[in-house]
């Protein structure tokens, strides 16, 4: 056998998707190599036992920046001086001058931060068209009517009478005082009590009234009325607002008479 029949028994060449795959094999096993470029060749290849063929692919190489006036190369490299001479030659100064401009160019590519106010996004991206009036859609009018829609169907109108007043509470305290409430449950009601009726209670309040009258005159006579002047005179006060929650006209012409 010749070399290159001897070469074909131990290199065996198979073609995958345009790329060469190259098995080293023993030249009794060569019958073994399978076209894997199909799906039956695959199969007839894992059943024998061959091991995975290896693609050889050549991927291009990179290409990098070159130019000097790349980032990179801009943040590299130094910063040259930029003063003018003037005994230089045309040349020399008109180089300084385009290393100024670069110098220039680069300083105002370099990104640092910025001190003060920074206007917000919504700031930034408002335009002045959209200051401008302009009519509603068919959308916004109708979320606007379904709006008042439900608005009136929850409205409830303003109390006309205040719920928490003073003449509010004493009427409920007489009310369950008396026995006749309905609003608390059968347990927190109270049986009627003893008071006295409207007309006797009227005159009672009356008579304690004229008492306290006469016992602070009495004290301002002997001098010594500062020390019970002003506890007469808030319980005198109390009286009176008393009397007038029972009959006010009534109250008003005692009151009259008695100062």
């Amino acid at each position: 056998m010749d070399d290159e029949g001897k070469g074909k028994h131990q290199t065996s060449s198979t073609l995958i998707s345009g790329h060469s795959i190259v098995h080293r094999m023993d030249p009794s096993e060569s019958w073994k190599v399978f076209q894997r470029d199909s799906e039956a060749g695959r199969l007839l290849s894992r059943l024998y036992g061959l091991p995975p063929s290896q693609s050889k692919i050549t991927y291009p190489k990179l290409r990098r920046a070159t130019s000097s006036d790349s980032p990179c190369d801009s943040a590299s490299r130094k910063w040259k001086t930029t003063y003018t001479i003037h005994t230089l030659s045309k040349s020399e100064e008109k180089e300084k001058e385009n290393e100024r401009k670069n110098n220039i160019s680069r300083a105002l590519s370099i990104k640092v931060p910025k001190v003060g106010r920074q206007s917000s996004i919504n700031e930034s991206s408002s335009l002045k068209i959209d200051l401008v009036p302009r009519r509603k859609t068919e959308t916004g009018c109708r979320s606007s009517i379904e709006q008042v829609k439900f608005q009136n169907k929850k409205y409830r109108p303003p109390a006309a009478h205040a719920f928490s007043s003073d003449a509010e509470k004493q009427r409920l305290n007489d009310l369950f005082s008396e026995g006749k409430g309905k609003c608390l449950p059968e347990e927190g009601h109270t049986t009627a009590s003893n008071c006295a009726l409207p007309e006797s209670l009227f005159d009672q309040i009356y008579q304690e009234i004229k008492e306290r009258r006469e016992y602070q005159l009495e004290m301002e006579r002997l001098s010594a009325g500062e020390a019970t002047r002003q506890t007469i005179i808030n319980e005198i006060q109390s009286r009176i607002n008393q009397l007038k929650r029972i009959d006010s006209t009534k109250a008003a012409v005692v009151i009259k008479m008695m100062f």
